[in-house]
Parts: C-alpha cells; sequence; structure tokens
C-alpha cells in the first residue's frame, strides 16, 4: 500500500470517528421486538439498514449510498446519521480494488462522509 492511500485510509477513520463521536452517543441499532404483543417491528430506520445491508452484499454500493441520501433529506434523524456513517465505514474496509469493481473509491467514501457532515452541520 502506498502512502496517498495510507493517508486517504487515516483521512477516512479519522472523519467517521469525529463524526461518530460528535454526533451519536449510542449504539447503532436497537432492539425492535415488541415485548408485550411479542411482534417485530420494523421501523423506516431498520428497513433503511437492512436495504443498504442487502446493496451492500450484492456491490451495489452507488445505490446504497443514494438510498442513504434520500432517506437523510426525507429525515435527518439520529438513526439515518448512523446508518450513513456505518456504511462509510463497512465499504472503507474494501480493498481499492474491491469498491472499483463496484464503480466506487476511497475518495468517494471522504467525499461522502464531507456530504453527510455538511448535511448535519446545519442541524446545529
Amino acid at each position: 500500500m502506498n502512502e496517498e492511500n495510507d493517508y486517504i485510509l487515516r483521512l477516512i477513520k479519522s472523519t467517521i470517528d469525529f463524526m461518530v463521536a460528535v454526533f451519536s452517543k449510542k449504539n447503532a441499532i436497537g432492539n425492535c421486538i415488541d415485548e408485550v404483543n411479542h411482534k417485530v417491528k420494523v421501523s423506516e430506520d431498520d428497513l433503511l439498514q437492512f436495504m443498504v445491508n442487502k446493496y451492500i452484499s450484492d456491490g451495489k454500493i452507488n445505490e446504497a449510498e443514494d438510498m442513504i441520501f434520500e432517506a437523510i433529506e426525507a429525515n435527518k434523524s439520529e438513526e439515518n446519521f448512523k446508518t450513513a456513517v456505518s456504511f462509510y465505514e463497512e465499504i472503507n474496509n474494501w480493498s481499492e480494488d474491491r469498491l472499483s469493481k463496484c464503480n466506487f473509491s476511497k475518495k468517494e467514501i471522504i467525499q461522502g462522509l464531507e456530504d453527510v457532515k455538511e448535511i448535519y452541520k446545519k442541524l446545529n
């Protein structure tokens, strides 16, 4: 791995760490089981997370990113923020080659994180 890739990886990791520290103080997804009725409730947040994970496993990174930004535009919730950060954190672990096969790059991860940060910065 060359110095530029090392720098990009460190930049992504530090941006993710910063965003999580500033905007999130809880674990990602809570329990969605209704204790009284013993039914599983699926919220929009849980559905978004499920769909993003499905797109990631299918290598449809751009579709997952688009879905996240559509959800954020509709509702700038803490859960949507967490979904965005976990998405970028997950794909940041991928090699540049794997990302490239999905028409994505480490630089796009940085840009996506910056875009999310800007959207949520306006709320504070």
